[in-house]
């Protein structure tokens, strides 16, 4: 309860983390050791959450839609809700916010 008198929440939802795959020096067996192009271009495309704008926009739309259905499950905000604050780290999203 914050000073109003309103009941507040904080939410967390974090992602496990994936380590890139490495460039494979090895090629296939083949008599260079140089990665072929097409290697690289995998290792570049790969998209990982830490660098990610859109991974990590989509992580906030699943936490306020799991906030959603916590508060609804647990009876927390019998009327309404709003988010007040959005805190990112690494791997996680913080939704704060109060019942309204």
């Amino acid at each position: 309860v914050d000073e109003q008198g309103n009941k507040i929440f904080a939410y967390v939802v974090s992602v496990k983390a994936e380590h890139r795959s490495n460039i494979n020096l090895n090629n296939g067996g083949r008599a260079e050791k140089r990665p072929s192009r097409s290697d690289v271009k995998r290792y570049i495309e790969q998209e990982h959450f830490e660098d990610s704008s859109v991974l990590k926009l989509k992580l906030e739309d699943e936490a306020v839609r799991f906030l959603n259905e916590t508060l609804s499950e647990n009876n927390y905000c019998e009327n309404k809700h709003e988010i007040t604050q959005v805190l990112w780290r690494d791997l996680s999203v913080q939704l704060r916010g109060r019942c309204l």
